[in-house]
């Protein structure tokens, strides 16, 4: 079983993610959250396996996540999700870990 958490600051979105991966087998959503201190802080309680992570939060970015995240021993495999489609965002999100 995978254990997945959510990153999105907007609520709708983080529902419909969820509903949509709830249906696999395999999958289990352990946590969402909708901040940059949200993740960080769900990151370390819940320790899911994968992390759909949005570049664009409410109080620092994605990519501040991701820094923050790669000492860290419970640090999960991130998905990063954005609606921007600049090639250099796919850069930074891959430079940040």
């Amino acid at each position: 079983m995978i254990r997945l958490a959510i990153a999105e600051d907007h609520t709708i979105v983080r529902w419909a993610l969820r509903e949509a991966l709830s249906k696999a087998d395999d999958l289990e959503v352990v946590g969402e959250s909708g901040t940059a201190a949200e993740t960080l802080e769900m990151i370390q309680r819940v320790r899911p396996d994968v992390l759909i992570l949005d570049i664009s939060l409410p109080d620092r970015s994605g990519f501040d996540v991701l820094n923050e995240m790669r000492p860290m021993d419970t640090a999960p495999l991130v998905v990063v999700l954005t609606w921007h489609t600049e090639a250099s965002y796919a850069a930074r999100a891959i430079s940040a870990g």
